[in-house]
């Protein structure tokens, strides 16, 4: 699939900001898709990569309050403040 094409090639990228943003595109794909678990995890993934990737918090941020896990959105919320 093209998420797993884009997860791919993030992995293998060294730069940090476009694996950064393909992860979240793929992260994108899989909300698309409402596969909730996987565009959390590609969200999460792309912040590893760049954690000033605005776009990546916010989706993130949404998701999160969307599926009511209040325990992983403090968690995001505190990993964003430092």
């Amino acid at each position: 699939s093209l998420i797993n094409l884009l997860e791919g090639w993030a992995g293998r990228s060294p730069d940090h900001a476009a694996s950064a943003q393909s992860l979240f595109d793929a992260g994108e794909l899989a909300w698309g898709l409402a596969d909730t678990a996987r565009a959390s995890s590609l969200y999460e993934k792309a912040l590893e990569r760049n954690p000033s990737h605005h776009d990546a918090w916010a989706r993130l941020e949404q998701l999160l309050e969307t599926l009511g896990d209040v325990r992983r959105l403090a968690e995001q919320m505190e990993k964003r403040a430092d």
